[in-house]
């Protein structure tokens, strides 16, 4: 369908589609987090943690429910995939097959949902225009078949991440942050922030990405990198507890490895998120022990005098 790919209309709009992985509690990454798997009776994934979830996404990329506009404060954004539907409301879609999804409670009439590209348009043009009013934004639906990642994602939850006379985003060491770096290091994928003004940071490196640099590089993977990614656990909830059968499983893993096109540039590229993934986990670690101690040693007066040392704050 014209228009119907997920680079050109974020590239459009300038919005990014996000696939969310929501939190049991607010604030901290819960292992096993609640999701509308519910609706979907393909892939059990119920009971599966954040990481085991972005694991199935990377290795299997089934159809997914994705947002421009969502409270779920963090997950996977997309570089790549068909949009097959698309609501300015939630569909509360569920699955038929790996490749699409349907309106739960209106799937005799899934075609109605088949997006042109003026319907594209306006889901994204409501998006935009609610976008950052709370009491107005919706919640939109955008089903993309075969989705490519170009990123994990969290949002910040207030404004101890905007750039202030402290430079506080180098002190950004949340169970958050930390959960996105631990993906980073697991996918190759980088590791973003969203702020509340839209600006998003790169945590590994603490630099500004645009919604170009994400789109230009959809981190792509080996037939052997999915199938470590599809470990038992994984298996045991799609294969027992899905209807998906082995044979459509071993054909979409032919069809990866017939399609498969990883150069070296884009091994280096997940080779460098990971190193850049570890080096500010081991920063942040190092950060914690010294604030730690200099809070022990002196109080806040003395966590006040290191923020100060550190960013040329001597007054």
């Amino acid at each position: 369908t014209e228009g119907s790919n997920v680079p050109e209309n974020s590239r459009e709009m300038y919005v990014l589609f996000r696939h969310f992985l929501p939190e049991k509690k607010k604030k901290k990454i819960d292992l096993f987090t609640q999701t509308a798997s519910g609706n979907n009776n393909v892939i059990d994934s119920r009971k599966l943690n954040s990481t085991q979830k972005i694991k199935l996404a990377l290795s299997l990329q089934p159809a997914i429910s994705t947002h421009t506009n969502t409270g779920w404060k963090q997950g996977l954004l997309l570089g790549g995939g068909e949009i097959t539907a698309a609501s300015e409301t939630d569909l509360y879609s569920y699955t038929n097959s790996l490749d699409s999804r349907s309106p739960k409670y209106d799937s005799e009439h899934v075609t109605d949902y088949v997006p042109d590209i003026e319907n594209i348009r306006q889901v994204f043009k409501a998006a935009v225009e609610n976008q950052g009013q709370k009491k107005a934004r919706l919640h939109n639906e955008i089903i993309v078949k075969q989705p490519k990642f170009s990123a994990v994602y969290i949002e910040n939850e207030s404004n101890y991440g905007e750039y202030d006379e402290y430079n506080a985003i180098n002190h950004f060491d949340t169970p958050k942050t930390r959960w996105a770096l631990e993906q980073s290091i697991l996918t190759g994928l980088p590791a973003v922030v969203i702020l509340e003004s839209g600006k998003m940071i790169n945590i590994a490196t603490d630099e500004e990405v645009t919604v170009e640099d994400l789109l230009a590089m959809p981190v792509e993977y080996s037939t052997d990198e999915r199938l470590e990614m599809f470990d038992e656990t994984i298996q045991s909830n799609v294969k027992e507890k899905g209807t998906v059968t082995e044979e459509e499983l071993s054909e979409r893993f032919e069809y990866f490895d017939a399609t498969e096109n990883i150069d070296q540039a884009m091994e280096q590229y997940k080779k460098l998120n990971r190193e850049l993934a570890e080096a500010k986990l081991q920063c942040l670690e190092m950060e914690r022990r010294e604030r730690n101690r200099v809070l022990e040693e002196e109080g806040w007066e003395g966590i006040d005098r290191l923020a100060r040392n550190r960013f040329g704050k001597n007054d």
